[in-house]
């Protein structure tokens, strides 16, 4: 846990970037959308995300939210803020080693190479300190997961009342809707494992997430006037079932594929053999998840390799069976040779399950790369910095990263990709102009309407678009000046009285505007090249 803190702290640091001299901590743009609910909460203007406008529910981690929302009240820069969310995360996960460790020496006879072997394969699992160690939720429902294991083990052993885990599993609906799927997964095994408490276990259950959810729901139609959150509309409507849940299974596949498909054959296998129901019982809470994922279409993310993030909950669980099946097929090979072969074993896996088909992963489990996004937020944070001194304080913006500007900018924001916006994510899925045909399924990215986004809603400035050869051309073109500054291209819509003119000068024998490089270079910025820039 010690060496575990150092490698987060190093983690998290590399995360953070330098911009006009002020370093940034930032977490993953998701996570960021968290936290200007938060911050608007704590300001007074409500759980929104525009304030002072319609009421949306683009999130669905309303206890992550509301711990955001406590961090808001510390005196700190919004530059400096999200390294206590990141912080947190990493706590969480040394809390989960130690739960880990925990399950190991209860479900695998305390074999001590068992317990290292699957604290280590946990720690050093990339995917799992990506979401963890850049601000998303999945650092305490990991905890979650493992900790219920844990009770649902003594549960079997009559050490423990079945209530508590059901307790802890129903309650973690409350951080993230869809820890449903493992709550119902621990009460289909406790019906299968306790056969003559079934009435209780199902009494218990029902009547937990019925309790929690009913709060939930009851505050979401008060609050938003939905039943569900908006980013269910997003991305469970609108898209044929069928194509969802194909996509859902080639990312399931591609990811065992890219861990070398053993270390999951592994477990398996010996389940097949020893017949465990504590194996079982952790196989049975990844596979859940792995099902849940396919049904939703996987992540966006699926192109970091490995786990996503709903499939990542359980990897803690399903790492435990591979160490003890692992230990157990060596079982032939007595002694220090045992845990010689244990331990070359172990380092293999380390580099499978981390492995995208090349060195890029292993680099960045072992701190040798920086994390993913790590460039892609530092042009986020230049985007808002130019944002704010080229436009007023109620300039409307559209962005497409709906996170990391809108939090450093405190503007108006148009959401093109519709998480914060009812008419966008009831929609349809969008459709290619040429073709017709429905665009590639991408949870949460298929949806969008140029007619809506900039006919109606008309955004001051277009800090991002999407995609990049989009159904936006006629409005950008029409309505907007397009304008590249330092790296970026942004358009500014016309004769907008909250875009800071002075910056800009007319093109002699046009109708439209290009910046003036001589203001620009007083406000220290510089005049962006056509050809080196996109939407």
């Amino acid at each position: 846990m010690a060496g575990y803190a150092v490698y987060g702290a190093v983690y998290i640091w590399q995360t953070s970037v330098v911009v006009g001299g002020e370093r940034y901590f930032l977490l993953l743009d998701d996570a960021m959308i968290s936290m200007r609910y938060a911050h608007n909460l704590v300001r007074g203007h409500g759980l929104v995300y525009n304030p002072g406008g319609e009421p949306v529910e683009g999130y669905t981690n309303l206890a992550w939210v509301l711990y955001m929302a406590l961090l808001h009240l510390l005196p700190l820069a919004v530059s400096k803020l999200s390294v206590l969310v990141q912080v947190s995360g990493g706590v969480l996960m040394m809390a989960n080693l130690y739960v880990t460790a925990r399950l190991a020496d209860e479900a695998c006879d305390y074999q001590t190479p068992v317990t290292i072997g699957a604290v280590l394969l946990t720690a050093l699992y990339l995917p799992l300190n990506t979401w963890a160690l850049q601000g998303m939720e999945v650092s305490l429902l990991a905890l979650v997961v493992t900790l219920s294991a844990v009770l649902l083990v003594r549960v079997r052993r009559r050490q423990t009342n079945l209530r508590w885990p059901l307790l802890l599993l129903a309650g973690s609906t409350l951080v993230r809707l869809d820890m449903v799927v493992p709550t119902l997964a621990a009460m289909a095994f406790l019906v299968w494992d306790q056969r003559d408490r079934r009435s209780e276990v199902l009494l218990w259950g029902f009547g937990l997430l019925v309790l929690f959810l009913g709060v939930q729901t009851v505050f979401r139609v008060a609050y938003y006037g939905d039943w569900l959150p908006n980013t269910y509309y997003l991305k469970m409507t609108g898209y044929p079932v069928g194509q969802r849940i194909e996509r859902g299974a080639q990312v399931l596949v591609a990811m065992i594929g890219q861990a070398w498909v053993i270390p999951f054959l592994l477990p398996l296998a010996w389940l097949l053999y020893e017949r465990s129901k504590v194996n079982l019982l952790l196989l049975w809470l990844f596979a859940s998840q792995c099902a849940y994922s396919v049904y939703v279409g996987g992540d966006v993310w699926e192109w970091y390799g490995g786990a996503n993030r709903f499939v990542s909950l359980a990897m803690p669980v399903f790492m435990i069976s591979v160490s003890y099946a692992l230990w157990r097929f060596l079982g032939r090979t007595g002694g220090r040779r045992r845990r010689l072969w244990f331990g070359v074993a172990m380092a293999v896996l380390v580099i499978a399950f981390n492995s995208r088909g090349d060195l890029s992963g292993i680099s960045r489990v072992g701190l040798l790369e920086p994390p993913v996004h790590r460039v892609d937020n530092e042009n986020m944070v230049r985007r808002a910095q130019l944002t704010e001194r080229l436009t007023e304080p109620k300039a409307s913006i559209a962005v497409t990263w709906a996170g990391i500007v809108p939090y450093l900018t405190d503007r108006p924001v148009v959401d093109l990709l519709g998480k914060n916006d009812r008419v966008i994510a009831r929609g349809p899925a969008a459709r290619d102009m040429r073709t017709g045909e429905l665009a590639e399924f991408l949870p949460g990215h298929t949806k969008w309407d140029y007619s809506y986004s900039l006919g109606r809603l008309k955004p001051d400035v277009v800090v991002q678009g999407w995609p990049a050869a989009g159904s936006g051309e006629p409005w950008l073109s029409s309505e907007y000046h397009r304008v590249p500054v330092e790296r970026f291209l942004l358009h500014f819509r016309r004769n907008s009285p909250h875009v800071k003119w002075e910056y800009f000068r007319p093109a002699e024998g046009s109708q439209g505007s290009l910046p003036s490089e001589a203001a620009l270079s007083a406000a220290g910025l510089s005049m962006g090249s056509n050809r080196r820039v996109g939407f």
